[in-house]
Order: structure tokens, then sequence, then C-alpha cells
């Protein structure tokens, strides 16, 4: 259970951070496993979603932010991608970063994770609970980092306070900007087809 969970786990990070094409619907009917080859395929992709370059440079800047369990980062790379307006009350700032640090949690550890007895988390991780697994995140996460060809700047080291000030002045480097333009070129592309 716990060697089908990473393969699907690993499948996850691959779909976002080097295909960047998300099935959006993980589901059991979704995967199949092949025990001989020990393999994990990826059926229906009628829910998928692609994303553009700079959004997952900065989708996998956030993870690996979360995974260091570094508050600031988050938060500054939340900004980049427009999570934040540079606005918020503490309160609002807070939540999302408890919520980024969720993300985090399995890949904040060398040692293995314990899916089962983490049940505020969804999504893949839903699938690792249920099949009640236990293994190493953390090398699956350093693997796709050092993979990963980044296309925008890296995060500047802002604390918090220093990133949501920017945003709120316009002073901060928008990823989700170029994310849009770069979406919106290849919907013309895909138009044209």
């Amino acid at each position: 259970r716990s060697g089908i969970a990473r393969r699907m786990l690993r499948l996850t990070l691959w779909e976002l951070f080097e295909a960047r094409l998300m099935q959006t619907d993980p589901n059991w009917g979704n995967f199949f496993y092949e025990p001989e080859a020990d393999a994990l395929g990826l059926l229906d992709f009628g829910a998928a979603k692609e994303f553009p370059p700079a959004f997952v440079d900065d989708y996998l800047r956030l993870v690996w932010a979360a995974a260091a369990r570094d508050e600031d980062a988050i938060v500054e790379a939340s900004c980049r991608m427009g999570f934040f307006t540079g606005h918020e009350n503490a309160s609002m700032v807070r939540a999302h970063v408890n919520s980024g640090l969720v993300i985090g949690e399995p890949f904040a550890q060398t040692e293995a994770y314990d899916f089962k007895a983490a049940r505020k988390l969804a999504g893949a991780y839903l699938l690792c609970i249920r099949m009640g697994a236990k293994f190493p995140c953390r090398d699956l996460l350093e693997r796709t980092v050092e993979a990963h060809t980044f296309t925008t700047k890296p995060l500047e080291g802002l604390s918090a306070r220093e990133a949501l000030d920017r945003k709120a002045a316009g002073d901060l480097p928008d990823t989700q900007e170029e994310a849009r333009t770069q979406s919106d070129a290849h919907d013309s592309a895909a138009a044209e087809l």
C-alpha cells in the first residue's frame, strides 16, 4: 500500500511540476496499477488542467517553502502568485500560512510520513490517507526541485510584512500576470488549430 501510494504522490508531483498538466479528478477509477511491472498509470484526462510555467515555478517555490516551514517565503510566493493583495489582515495571512504549512507537512521531514494520522489533508494526499500509507516524501520533493527548470526570478527573501507592503504598493513582481499572459498566448495558439 505504501509503495503504491508513494508512486501516486510522485505521479502528482510529476503532473504538476514537470508536465504542467494535471488530471484534476484523483479517484480510484483514474489510476491503473500493473503489479508485474510495479508501475502506476493515469487514466481519463477529461478533467485535466494545464498550468503555465510562471505559475508552476512559484507554486513549487511555495511548496518548498512550506516543506521548509519558511513562513516568510510562503507569504512572498503567495503575493507573487496573486493569492494576496497586500491588504489582508493578520488573521487572513495566518490562516493562509497555516494552510500552506499543511501542504508542506509530508515533505518537511526525511522520515516516513504517516498519512493515516493526518486526516486534514486532501487531494492526492486523501488517496494516501485512505490507503493507510506511511512513507518518506521529502526525497520526492527534493528530486522535483532539482529537476525543475525555473523560468522566473527566484524569491527575493522578503519578510512577510515587506512582501505584503510591496504587493499593496504594486511593487512586487506578479508572476500570476505573467502566467495569465502565457495562458492567453497558449489559448490563442490552440484556437488557431
